[in-house]
């Protein structure tokens, strides 16, 4: 028998979505893009179905005592009344009961106490807020938030200065705000690290691990186009983006460096400002990219902590005495955090300006970031 129309589309995007290749939401979308005759309605219904399953497999597989189909996991989930009811069948200290591995669970246990463990364990599986940051360049929050519209109840963020939270999802990247560069989408804990960012006109600054750019959209406009921003990514695609990005953000004053050659010596000794946003576990993001629990199971610590040293430690060159130097991960995990500033204080001249920031998940707030800020010794 055929299935119905839903199920065919729910179980073909289970069976053919690979978290190898990419993110959920990425493929999703070219999913949902390339299938037009599922129309609005069903491409949330399911959506959100996809979410919950990938999300709680491990937690319907443990319940039943076996490892079921999409199909057998499906049934269970409609036939029960929620989701918690099938928690309270596992014990607490049960890694299933959050639809996580043991890896993930033990570097959770191993990175937060109660009550904070349980309130991340709590939040690893509720829907992310959608945030947006505005472009100072073009416009004021205020404005801003008059341009949107209305059905998407727009309303000023909690914490970051320059955010606004929206409560419902739509496509924002056809708005003509959008186009016309006024806002981009960051989530409001990466607007927070990038506050930290306090580069002014006519200072030099190094995005190190620049990517698409987000970091340097946030910051860039304190420099009000003066000064000397450089950008370095090994991935060269991403670099592209950026470049895209940042033209409709209305940012000139920068530099793209690309591999293998990177960012050149003459900066040496030179930057006021050196960003590094690493490379990292991801998980601080997890409750926007479910596929992530997979990754992380089969996640070694080693590979990630090196490469964040090795990036800390090329990029340092770059700082002048007394410039700043600030650390950035979207991880959850202590090992990726603060034990990786316990390391760089003791291998380089190097002082912390002010306590790191630890932002942890809360129910409907922002993604899991740290950030550290130090500045290098004036005699070096």
């Amino acid at each position: 028998m055929p299935r119905p129309f839903r199920h065919h589309h729910l179980f073909r995007i289970l069976e053919t979505f690979d978290p190898k290749k990419g993110a959920l939401d990425r493929f999703l979308s070219s999913y949902f893009k390339n299938s037009r005759a599922i129309g609005a309605q069903d491409r949330r219904e399911i959506a959100q179905k996809v979410y919950t399953l990938i999300r709680f497999w491990r937690l319907f597989d443990a319940i039943s005592q076996k490892n079921l189909s999409w199909e057998e996991r499906a049934t269970l989930l409609d036939t029960s009344n929620s989701i918690s009811v099938l928690q309270e069948q596992l014990d607490p200290c049960c890694p299933e009961r959050y639809g996580i591995g043991p890896v993930f669970f033990q570097k959770l246990v191993d990175s937060f106490e109660q009550p904070v463990l349980e309130e991340q364990l709590h939040c690893i599986n509720e829907q992310a807020p959608i945030a947006l940051r505005t472009n100072l360049l073009k416009t004021s929050r205020e404005e801003l938030m008059g341009l949107l519209p209305k059905n998407l109840k727009a309303r000023a963020a909690d914490q970051a200065p320059h955010g606004i939270i929206l409560s419902r999802r739509e496509n924002l990247l056809s708005l003509p705000s959008f186009r016309c560069g006024l806002f981009e989408i960051q989530d409001e804990g990466s607007q927070l690290v990038s506050e930290l960012i306090a580069c002014a006109p006519g200072e030099r600054v190094l995005d190190y691990c620049a990517g698409a750019g987000g970091k340097t959209l946030a910051f860039a406009p304190n420099m009000r186009n003066r000064g000397e921003i450089l950008l370095y990514d090994i991935r060269a695609s991403l670099l592209e983006k950026a470049r895209q990005r940042l033209k409709r953000a209305g940012i000139h004053n920068i530099r793209f460096c690309y591999p293998p050659e990177g960012p050149p010596k003459k900066y040496y000794n030179k930057m006021d400002w050196v960003v590094l946003d690493v490379p990292c576990s991801g998980s601080g993001s997890i409750r926007r990219r479910p596929e992530l629990r997979e990754h992380l199971e089969t996640w070694t610590s080693l590979s990630y902590v090196e490469k964040q040293r090795e990036i800390f430690r090329k990029a340092f060159y770059f700082s002048k005495p007394g410039g700043f130097i600030i650390y950035i991960t979207c991880s959850l995990f202590k090992e990726e955090n603060d034990q990786q500033v316990d390391f760089f204080l003791k291998r380089h001249p190097i002082t912390l300006v002010k306590d790191p920031i630890q932002i942890k998940l809360t129910t409907s707030g922002p993604d899991g970031f740290f950030a550290a800020l130090f500045r290098k010794e004036e005699s070096q």
